[in-house]
């Protein structure tokens, strides 16, 4: 009697403190609650035991009640209904609990009753939320960035195809999974294996492939060794068309800049020899035309003066103007070379 009473109270204190919580239910409301379904609820096991059948409803979150009462009555009524099953109830302070439940038809007191364990399962529904969540973060980034994004094994069959994959390609991602393999779509040999072995990535690769209208794409690839799934390699490829493009446009306008300069510099030579031409020409005329006519007037002057009467008194008028004019005609002469030296220095003719 004694070993019986002692493996009694094992036994009950393995039902009211286990992990799990523990309910029998009846058509009124519960019979039986232990600790672990009191700390899920928040309830406490006296209150939970007062509760009826639609007080024990009421806990449920609202979206799960039909489906917990139809469980309820279909099971209580000898029904088939799926052993397993996962509700949300709302703890007395308002957040919601997740539980797997596994219920089964056992007699309680002579009564049908519904024996069911509760698992709490809230951690578990938090983790794959936030992945949830993470995943279609991570989605959508990838289907907004202009870059195509993929992943395959060392053979170079896909693993993973970002969904925008089309706007460089113009292929969908199932037709690029058709392709079977990448090097069907960025080319062979666009990289050395040996190479990404050793240093584990092998960023802007420049290579040019067709999408599927046959239109020319300039790509930038990133490659890296990855270890994702079955993914070993990953591939970022960025379209630098209109950058190739842009710095092309660019080249030629450098270009056209510096053969203008080049043009403008060689006019400008052009014009400095042209000045100059005409500088000596002037030079040139000056020396030969109104230099020369200067000297022979100075020289007509002086044969004038000469033959004038020895009588002939330096303060006469006529002795006068001749002095004057030969004086004129000296002067002009002087100024006429120094205007032939500023347009023409003699150090231009000695040293070229």
């Amino acid at each position: 009697v004694t070993r019986r009473r002692e493996a009694e109270e094992t036994l009950q204190t393995l039902v009211d403190h286990p992990l799990q919580g523990l309910a029998i239910l009846q058509q009124d409301g519960i019979v039986y609650a232990n600790e672990a379904l009191a700390r899920i609820t928040g309830y406490e096991v006296e209150e939970l035991l007062a509760m009826s059948a639609e007080d024990l409803m009421n806990i449920v979150r609202l979206e799960d009640r039909a489906a917990a009462r139809w469980r309820m009555r279909d099971r209580l009524a000898g029904k088939p209904v799926p052993a397993k099953a996962e509700f949300c109830f709302v703890h007395k302070d308002g957040r919601l609990r997740w539980t797997e439940s596994h219920s089964v038809l056992v007699g309680y007191r002579g009564e049908p009753a519904v024996q069911v364990v509760y698992i709490d399962i809230s951690e578990r529904k938090r983790a794959e939320q936030a992945l949830r969540e993470s995943e279609e973060l991570h989605r959508i980034t990838i289907a907004n960035i202009s870059d195509a994004v993929f992943m395959t094994d060392d053979p170079g069959r896909f693993t993973y195809i970002c969904p925008n994959a089309h706007t460089i390609f113009g292929y969908t991602p199932q037709e690029i999974e058709r392709l079977g393999n990448i090097d069907r779509l960025l080319g062979k040999n666009l990289y050395d294996r040996v190479e990404l072995n050793a240093a584990g990535e092998l960023p802007n690769i420049e290579c040019t492939v067709k999408d599927k209208e046959g239109q020319e794409h300039a790509l930038l690839v990133n490659v890296k060794r990855v270890a994702i799934k079955r993914g070993t390699v990953l591939y970022t490829c960025r379209d630098i068309t209109e950058r190739k493009q842009t710095n092309y446009e660019l080249a030629q306008l450098l270009e056209a800049v510096n053969e203008q300069k080049e043009q403008l510099r060689a006019l400008g030579w052009q014009l400095a020899e042209a000045q100059e031409a005409e500088r000596k020409a002037l030079a040139r005329d000056l020396h030969d035309q109104v230099g020369q006519k200067l000297t022979a007037l100075n020289l007509n002057l002086t044969t004038l003066r000469s033959r004038l009467p020895a009588a002939v008194e330096p303060t006469e008028p006529v002795m006068v103007a001749l002095n004057q004019s030969l004086r004129l005609v000296e002067e002009t002469t002087e100024c006429i070379q120094d205007v032939m030296v500023n347009l023409r220095p003699p150090v231009l003719d000695d040293y070229g």
